[in-house]
């Protein structure tokens, strides 16, 4: 069986597929949630922008934090921060100790483990799972 992620990887992301786009369309074609907002308006270039739009979106309000004792699963949305700033939003795949993300550039939707991330200089993932009932 093929992981769920395969088939996302290598997509182009184009202006307006930014992070939050690839995010909200992997939550809906593998983890059934079809009602996320779209943030179509905002442009890739400003993915710092468009991850923090759900922080201060209503949406927020269905997705609660990790404790430090919770091990993340499958479909987890994973905040990418480096220092207090939440720069980019990806799904956890918890098979491949990594993160699904559309970084900003011509790389299209790639897996990073979370050693890629350290040696990215990437130190601090918060993690956010959609609320029981919110599915």
């Amino acid at each position: 069986m093929i992981a769920w992620w395969v088939p996302y990887l290598g997509e182009v992301v184009t202006r307006h597929e930014h992070c939050w786009y690839w995010f909200a369309r992997i939550q809906s074609e593998v983890f059934g949630l079809a009602d996320l907002p779209s943030f179509s308006h905002m442009a890739s270039d400003d993915s710092a922008a468009v991850s923090l739009l759900f922080l201060h979106h209503s949406e927020r309000r269905r997705w609660r934090r990790l404790g430090a004792d919770e091990r993340p699963i499958d479909g987890d949305a994973v905040y990418v921060q480096h220092g207090d700033e939440p720069l980019h939003i990806g799904v956890w795949a918890a098979a491949a100790n990594g993160v699904v993300h559309a970084p900003p550039g011509e790389l299209g939707v790639v897996l990073s483990t979370l050693y890629d991330l350290r040696l990215s200089g990437i130190q601090h993932l918060i993690f956010y799972r959609r609320r029981v009932g919110h599915q």
